[in-house]
């Protein structure tokens, strides 16, 4: 308590890691793991990362809502 936060180092401010998956994963798996985290790291085969976020799935959503019109 009292200490500035400026000088605290990363570790005592993150959060858990994100759940991680694969660029196959379904929507309705990763809306399961979107309940109980922020973001989700995309994973591919040579290592590369992406984040999707609940923002992503929801324009996604939208999107499709639209076409659908």
């Amino acid at each position: 308590q009292g200490q500035d936060l400026g000088t605290r180092v990363v570790r005592e401010v993150m959060e858990s890691p994100f759940p991680t998956v694969d660029p196959n994963a379904t929507i309705d798996h990763v809306t399961d793991l979107l309940q109980d985290s922020t973001a989700i790291l995309v994973v591919t085969s040579d290592d590369t990362s992406a984040i999707l976020t609940k923002a992503d799935v929801v324009h996604a959503i939208a999107a499709l809502a639209k076409e659908g019109l």
